[in-house]
């Protein structure tokens, strides 16, 4: 249900425009106010203004970031800060597995097979210098969980390092 075409603006607009012309003869609906177009940082602001206008033209929002498919597209920022994000939406998740009433090794068990690999995702699609703040915070999350529920210290001595740490 989702469309992504990439390329030089003229081209993308005109296959655009040909998705729309034949899209009921297939049954589809398109929710132009769900459609946008990626200026990318690289456009110069005279060409920024042309595609704009082209856009406007279609009916078509210009975005200089998006998500699609679960990937932040745009400036660096504008992916630190999705990353960013991320960690909060996650953030519920490990406040759970500390419930009172969560069985610890239920938690526990929850903590490896569905915490740990949430990070996986994004460890795939963003550059990891972009990544690096957010997985630090990620990583403080679920060692801060682990300690919870083993009730041990996350302040341990050098000489006998975090079980987390160990192989």
């Amino acid at each position: 249900d989702d469309l992504t075409l990439i390329g030089p603006s003229d081209q993308v607009l005109e296959a655009f425009r040909r998705v729309r012309a034949e899209a009921a003869s297939y049954s589809l609906h398109l929710r132009i106010d769900k459609c946008a177009v990626l200026l990318p940082s690289t456009l110069s602001p005279a060409n920024v203004a042309a595609v704009q206008q082209r856009c406007a033209a279609e009916g078509l929002q210009c975005e200089h970031s998006m998500r699609s498919l679960g990937v932040m597209f745009g400036p660096d920022s504008d992916v630190q800060a999705f990353c960013h994000d991320t960690d909060e939406k996650h953030r519920r998740f490990f406040q759970l597995l500390q419930h009172p009433e969560m069985p610890v090794q239920c938690a526990y068990t929850l903590l490896r097979s569905c915490g740990l690999p949430r990070l996986g995702y994004l460890a795939r699609t963003v550059r990891p210098e972009l990544l690096a703040d957010a997985a630090e915070e990620f990583d403080a999350l679920v060692q801060s969980t682990f300690h919870e529920l083993l009730q041990t210290s996350a302040q341990l001595d050098p000489s006998n390092p975090d079980p987390l740490a160990r192989p």
